[in-house]
Parts: C-alpha cells; structure tokens; sequence
C-alpha cells in the first residue's frame, strides 16, 4: 500500500489535472463561440428524458453534499421537441451544477415548461446567494462574484458566461431572476424549441416529477459497489489502458484489454462466438487501426446491445454529439476518476442485467431467436 504522503500528492495532483481539464475545455468552448464555429442544430429528441439525464447526472454531487434535487412543472411540457439537445443539456448542466456548488444545505430545483415554442427552466437554489453588486459580475468571463467564494469552491469563472452564448444562439437567454445574501438565487433559461406535430403533453403529472426526483441521501463513505461482469476496454495508451484495468479489476470486474479497435472487435466477436460474452466495452476515441467511433459503428452495426462507454477528454461539443450518433450509452471523462469510473461501469451492467431477466421472461412466452434483446428495446434507454 502507498504511503499517506504519495496518496495525498496524486490526489492533489488529480485535482490540478482536473481543474486544468475544465479550463481548457471551457476556454475552447468560449472560443469557438467567438469565432463563430459553435453551430446549433435541430433534430427531434425526448425533453423529459433529457431532463431526467441531467438531473441524474448530477444526482451523486447532490447526495454528496446532503442536498434535495427536485424537478417541478411550471406548466404543460411536450414529450418530443425539436431543437439542440446538446446545447440544451450543457446549459442546464453548467446552471444545476453551478447551483450545487453553492449550497451547502436545503435544495436545489429544477423547474421547466415549454410555451410559445420557448423551452422554459428555472434553476432555483436555497445557497449562498448574492448582493446586487456581487450580481453585476456574473455574467463577465473569467470573473466570479466573489473571490473568497471562488476560492472555496473553484471553478473558471466562464461557466455562466458559456451558457448564457449558448442560449443566444438559440434565439434565447439565460438570466439571474432573483437572488439576496443568505436567500439563494434563481436563474432562468429561455431557448426556442418546436413541439413535435402530435406529440403528447405532460400536465400536472405526478408520475413525471418523481421520476426526475431524488431526495438527500448521506454521502457515502464505502467503497463503490463491486462489479461482477466482463469488460473489455479498448485504449491505445499503455498507461492508461493498465490503469483502467487495474480500477475496474479491483472493483471485482473480469477485464480484457485490447490495443485498438481491430484488436477490440476481434475479441467481441471471438467472445460472441465461444459464448461468453462481454458485458461492457470501455473505449478510447483516438486509437490506430481502428478509431472508438467506427469501433462503436460496427458494434451498432451487428446488433448488438452491449452497453458502451466512452473515455473522451472533452466534456461537450461536436465529439460528443458524434459518439452519441454512433450508439455509445455513457461518458467518463479523462483524466479519469476510480469512482466515477466503477459507478458508470455498475450501472450499465446491471442495466444490461435487468434487460436480459427481463428478455427471458418475454421468451417464455413466445420464440426469440436472439441472444440479449436489440438496444433499442433495452431498459436503460428509458429508465
């Protein structure tokens, strides 16, 4: 075991990696948007599930610090919308973490509706708050309201900015509604997004909000729970491909590794073919041979509903929209985190467990010539 003093320098040294990570993404965000390379695009998505995933995406910092965070109706909400999910979810991400971040107890809530063809949020938090004066500095690049705060908490000071850029581009804002020292604070998010022509409406629905509710939970002091399937991870990088092995293998995982996508998909299929399956790939993008996006392609391409996860440096943007186009399930961002690393990999296979009890079951009563069910049946594109 590793001394406490080289424990606590690779901690610290996580920590530094991570932060540099979120500047640089952050400031190439910024940048594009300045330069007018930041597109939009309008394709029809899901709006509660969106919200669901941006909620639940945040759902482990919420319970890490003892907070509640709910979703409430402001009014009608249509099931399917046209407009840019990306650009949508990384607003209200930037808004609901950043509301995290600043409250140490009570709440943070999310509260949407969608009229006129205005997407609707308020991101209302029971923090900190602020003076008018500290207010006037929000909106400002590489600025917080305080430094003290700013110290405390972290961060690049661009967040707000970005997000408020991204809203413009979708003929939209993003504001502070109310806020006062020691009241919290309240921002709110308009964008334009089209109903889908007959699209079912939410109303008042009870079941909705406590799908997309989760209440404090004590943080968690134990080790992740383990997991208990076979992984394979696809990583050209020496370093990280044995690191990665190591996490998930002392999680209690069986772990393959390959060099590059050819290698990756050769060993799918060859476990296909011996009937042992894998349960989840983990995969980097940039490989020789064979890159993770026509890696995942070809997976997509055969049928296949193994859950998969990519290993991407950047946090939003384009990358991300072409993973998600080529079928991947999940990202974990590099340099990469023990914890968040084991909790994506145990979601997804148990996921990819319950969908395959429940295939057998649907199999009794009927003639299934499939091994697991197609992706599109499986349960975790609609828990």
């Amino acid at each position: 075991r590793a001394p406490p003093q080289r424990i606590q320098a690779i901690d610290r040294i996580r920590t530094a990696g991570r932060h540099l990570l979120t500047l640089l993404n952050d400031v190439l965000d910024l940048s594009k948007i300045d330069a007018g390379a930041m597109g939009v695009e309008a394709v029809e998505f899901e709006l509660p599930k969106l919200l669901a995933e941006c909620l639940d995406l945040q759902a482990a910092s919420a319970a890490q610090r003892g907070l509640a965070l709910r979703f409430e109706l402001l009014g009608p909400l249509p099931v399917s919308v046209r407009g840019d999910p990306t650009r949508i979810r990384q607003i209200l991400l930037n808004l609901i973490a950043n509301a995290l971040k600043f409250t140490s107890k009570g709440s943070v809530t999310l509260r949407c509706t969608v009229a006129d063809e205005r997407l609707v949020a308020e991101i209302e938090d029971t923090g900190c708050g602020m003076s008018q004066v500290q207010a006037t500095r929000l909106f400002r690049p590489f600025s917080q309201a305080d430094a003290g705060v700013a110290r405390m908490h972290g961060g690049t000071g661009l967040g707000l900015v970005i997000s408020r850029r991204l809203a413009a581009l979708m003929k939209g804002s993003v504001s502070l509604s109310r806020t006062a020292p020691g009241e919290g604070s309240c921002f709110r998010v308009e964008v334009r997004v089209e109903p889908a022509p007959g699209t079912e409406w939410r109303r008042d629905d009870a079941d909705l909000e406590a799908l997309l509710r989760t209440e404090p939970r004590a943080p968690s002091t134990s080790e992740p729970s383990p997991l208990r399937g076979r992984v394979l991870v696809a990583e050209d990088g020496r370093e990280n491909r044995q690191l990665i092995t190591i996490h998930l293998e002392r999680a209690g995982a069986e772990v393959t590794s390959a060099e590059d996508g050819r290698m990756a998909m050769s060993l799918l299929e060859d476990a296909e073919r011996l009937g042992r399956p894998f349960d989840l790939l983990v995969t980097d993008l940039q490989m020789p041979e064979m890159d993770g996006i026509e890696l995942i392609s070809r997976v997509r391409a055969g049928g296949a509903g193994l859950p998969i996860v990519v290993l991407t440096a950047h946090t939003a943007g384009d990358e991300r929209i072409r993973c998600v186009g080529a079928g991947c399930d999940d990202f974990v961002t590099k340099p990469v985190d023990r914890a968040a690393l084991v909790e994506v990999c145990a979601r997804w296979i148990d996921r990819r467990r319950r969908d395959e009890a429940r295939y057998a079951r649907a199999c009794t009563t009927s003639v299934c010539s499939r091994r697991s069910p197609p992706r599109s049946a499986r349960p975790g594109s609609s828990d």
